[in-house]
């Protein structure tokens, strides 16, 4: 899988639309070694979130066993948690809130359906305040420059929350670490292929550009608990 990130455009619609996965590996041939890509047609991330049972591999070494149940905990988790958001900047910026879609044949709502119109919602107005920057700033206070780049830091959060957790590029790597925000222990799950991290308690992410961080404190933190135990343990 390549680890590129996609823009801002690409990761709304991927979160709320049908697209393709790819993921790039290698053959021998002759002696020569070829790149090829695979290419899988995949549900939008939020229809993924809502039926993730996320694949145990040796990815996952180290980090005992994760149960299906609690791997579904944490992909609704995430679900609601882009809900919530969402439907919050699109009140922050007055608009309507959409409602969930009802089947009229069951009478019952069409999981992922407001979810979905919310995320498309907050799209349309995402461009309503935006300044002049060609990229988000934010100031000594931790206060952004416009909603647009707030709007944009969100999704990009929301994007590596899910495919995190969705597991396509590989199952989360669960280090027995703290978190170095909320100090939660076991809490992490990291991507190794995309390059990002996030917390399940306080729901901090680290991208690209911030994961050497995490690394950093985790190496640290391990390197502190072997030098306090006792040899021979």
């Amino acid at each position: 899988m390549t680890t590129d990130e996609p823009d801002i455009h690409t990761m709304m619609a991927e979160l709320t639309r049908p697209h393709t996965h790819t993921e790039e590996y290698a053959v021998d041939l002759g002696g020569t070694r070829w790149s090829r890509r695979h290419h899988t047609r995949v549900p939008a991330l939020v229809h993924q979130l809502l039926g993730a049972t996320p694949a145990r591999t040796g990815a996952e070494s180290g980090s005992g066993p994760v149960s299906k149940p609690a791997a579904r905990i944490e992909a609704l988790d995430t679900l609601m948690l882009i809900d919530d958001e969402a439907g919050e900047w699109i009140d922050r910026l007055g608009g309507v809130i959409p409602a969930d879609t009802i089947d009229h044949r069951t009478q019952r709502t069409v999981a992922g359906s407001g979810t979905l119109a919310r995320l498309l919602r907050l799209n349309g107005l995402r461009d309503t305040h935006r300044c002049d920057r060609p990229r988000g700033h934010r100031d000594e206070n931790g206060a952004w420059c416009c909603s647009a780049h707030h709007i944009e830091h969100d999704v990009r959060r929301w994007w590596h929350q899910a495919r995190i957790i969705t597991g396509w590029d590989t199952p989360a790597y669960r280090p027995f670490s703290t978190c170095p925000v909320c100090e939660h222990r076991g809490g992490l799950r990291i991507n190794l292929e995309l390059q990002a991290g996030f917390c399940v308690e306080c729901r901090s992410v680290w991208d690209r550009t911030q994961i050497g961080l995490l690394a950093e404190h985790i190496r640290i933190e391990n390197a502190e608990q072997e030098a306090d135990t006792p040899e021979g343990e």
